[in-house]
């Protein structure tokens, strides 16, 4: 019996392998579907490349009428490439036997993976390393981090890291040179994330420090004009005092961004070194998230080839809106003369403002505060608010179709520990407060809220819970992003909120209405961080001697265009979306998981779910094709293209 079964068991796989052998045989004959396509690599190993059905594919391309959009569909052998563009398809693409899925690419491509190198004892290090952490995270890419006594004790920097991050200070006793050699010589990166004065680093690369004043304390920026578009500034990072070294740079260093003071002191450089890149952070603020977006973009550009997801989304929010009306007489322009707050609004502010924002498509979302009337009990007797003025202006904001989302009751801060008797009233007030703002939120027939941003961006456990408890519905929180008080050291991060997991952080990067430099920069850091946009302005800011700055009102709304014309410079191709519509985008994003794979002249990305669906690609070379995508030129960087996912498999192959 057991000889018989075997035999038996020996028939079967002589079967199998006979009908295996007859099957590719087949499939050799067969042209493939144009659903999909499999092509060739130089090596030979097939890549799979998801094609777009070519129905909806012309469709998308009859919509979009833009002359910077490249298009290839290489899967079905057929083009649609835009004149201005130039682009040829690849000549060294063949058509390979066997179509692979996508699952298999992460087996034949070799991922984009980033090694951070710290030191846990020393704090400066950790902190550096937590925020490049989460710089790297919300960027969707692979990032290990590792203690520095484990990185010494390595022979030799792994082959399946690209780029090495160093967010430490490696003592002068530790001599890893030959490491770092061996390392470039293979064509990786090393990112100096932390200013030093290590010989073994600084002898290899030609840093020749001044033993006698090692240390200068040094702020504001300016940038080289080829390496971002970014205007000189004096940061608030300079009141952190950073710290860099006084040294002199070999020749072959170039100078990316530099100090305004010391005016000879680089802040950010990069050089070639063997088949390599090394870029060195002459500074150690990059605990900073204001350098947040700036280290990712120095990152990427400092590779052969870089990518980072992004949102590409543009959020405009107007707090205090319907605003206070105390009946204020100012003379706020010379046409205007003297006039009240209340008339000016009504006749002036809403029209003028919201038919700017009209006009550039953006999709303002109005945080509504009931009641300003700087007490804590009256309103809880009868709900009143300032009828008529208030429902007035909640008509006009409804008759443009805008998003409402909530600012609370009388500007009171959730906070049940303070005890100012107009800012932060007790629990019991908090709690009636809030029910007062929802009864009258019923009573207008209000849409959602779904969103909610904290007076003087404050808000406790207590004053949450009160929150999840009134507004059930609630799922956004809005506040700044780079934002230090007692309730937060580091402002707000992006994403699924840490301290509930309900709720979901939509942080304000800018506000105001001039595009002065230190504006400009953090919607710059904003876009180079996240790909994302979120302005806020108040309507009461013109009577506000900080925020207005006692300029005349047609300077303000001027100021604010030009702002608005700064957006449309840096985002051209950004979705203008309601904060409600981003919430259910974030959500999505952080679901999805994407990997980068990168081979010579390839660059591939295979997405989940298309959660994530827009990316900043970096590269010196020039695109020459590309599949389940499109690729746009972004404007404030030579090397930086907006790529668009079409399906969850694209592929851009580079000019070699």
């Amino acid at each position: 019996m057991f000889f018989r079964g075997l035999q038996n068991l020996v028939h079967i796989l002589f079967v199998f392998i006979i009908v295996q052998a007859n099957l590719v045989l087949a499939i050799n004959k067969i042209s493939l579907p144009e659903s999909t396509c499999a092509y060739q690599s130089e090596s030979g190993t097939p890549i799979y490349l998801a094609a777009k059905n070519s129905e909806s594919l012309q469709k998308r391309e009859q919509e979009d009428s833009d002359p910077l959009v490249h298009k290839a569909n290489i899967c079905t052998g057929s083009t649609n490439i835009d004149a201005p563009a130039k682009l040829l398809l690849a000549q060294n693409i063949s058509p390979a036997s066997v179509s692979y899925p996508v699952k298999q690419l992460a087996s034949n491509r070799n991922e984009m993976k980033f090694l951070l190198v710290r030191d846990s004892t020393v704090r400066n290090s950790m902190r550096i390393s937590e925020n490049l952490k989460a710089a790297c995270g919300y960027a969707s890419l692979n990032l290990t981090i590792i203690e520095s006594r484990d990185f010494e004790s390595e022979k030799n920097v792994s082959d399946e890291y690209q780029t090495v991050i160093f967010a430490y200070e490696p003592h002068d006793s530790i001599d890893f040179s030959e490491k770092l050699v061996n390392f470039l010589s293979r064509g990786g990166n090393l990112n100096i994330a932390f200013r030093t004065k290590c010989r073994n680093i600084c002898d290899i690369f030609g840093i020749n420090v001044d033993e006698n004043k090692k240390y200068i304390i040094c702020n504001g920026l300016k940038s080289d004009r080829n390496f971002v578009a970014l205007s000189p500034i004096f940061l608030p990072i300079a009141s952190y005092n950073s710290s860099a070294i006084n040294a002199k740079f070999a020749g072959d260093w170039k100078v990316l961004i530099k100090y305004l003071s010391p005016t000879y002191n680089p802040l950010l450089l990069r050089r070639k070194y063997m088949n390599g890149t090394v870029t060195f952070w002459n500074s150690d603020s990059l605990h900073s998230k204001e350098f947040r977006g700036l280290f990712l973009y120095s990152l990427l550009t400092g590779m052969e080839k870089g990518i980072m997801s992004v949102f590409n989304t543009t959020l405009f929010q107007i707090d205090d809106s319907p605003p206070p009306a105390y009946g204020v007489q100012k003379d706020i322009a010379t046409s205007l003369g003297i006039i009240s707050d209340q008339k000016f609004y009504e006749d002036y502010w809403y029209k003028e403002i919201l038919d700017i924002l009209e006009k550039d498509k953006i999709k303002p979302t109005h945080f509504l505060c009931f009641r300003y009337s700087g007490q804590n009990m009256e309103h809880l007797k009868n709900d009143s608010d300032r009828n008529p003025f208030f429902r007035n202006i909640l008509k006009v904001i409804k008759s443009r179709k805008h998003e409402l989302a909530l600012h609370g009751f009388n500007h009171c801060s959730l906070v049940s520990d303070l005890f100012s008797p107009v800012n932060a009233p007790k629990l019991r007030f908090l709690k009636a407060s809030l029910q007062s703002a929802s009864r009258l939120w019923k009573k207008y027939e209000l849409d959602g809220p779904g969103v909610y941003a904290p007076p003087n961006n404050k808000m406790d456990f207590s004053g949450r819970t009160l929150l999840k408890e009134v507004f059930p519905q609630i799922r956004g929180i809005c506040g700044v992003y780079d934002n230090q008080n007692e309730y937060s050291e580091t402002g707000m991060e992006i994403g699924a909120a840490t301290y509930d997991l309900k709720y979901f952080n939509i942080p304000r990067f800018s506000a105001g209405y001039y595009p002065d430099p230190a504006i400009t920069f953090s919607i710059l850091n904003g876009i180079l961080a996240h790909g994302l946009i979120n302005h806020f302005i108040h309507p009461d800011d013109i009577f506000d001697p900080i925020r207005g700055r006692d300029r005349p009102w047609e300077f303000m709304k001027d100021s604010l265009e030009k702002l608005l014309m700064y957006f449309r410079k840096m985002m051209p191709y950004s979705e203008k979306i309601f904060t409600g519509k981003f919430l259910i985008m974030l959500k999505k994003y952080e679901a999805d998981k994407v990997k980068f794979f990168m081979e010579k002249n390839r660059l591939i990305v295979q997405s989940q779910s298309l959660g994530k669906k827009y990316f900043f690609v970096f590269s010196a070379s020039k695109p020459v094709s590309i599949s389940g995508g499109k690729l746009r030129k972004m404007s404030f960087s030579n090397n930086c293209h907006l790529l668009e996912l079409q399906s969850k498999c694209s592929e851009i192959i580079y000019e070699k």
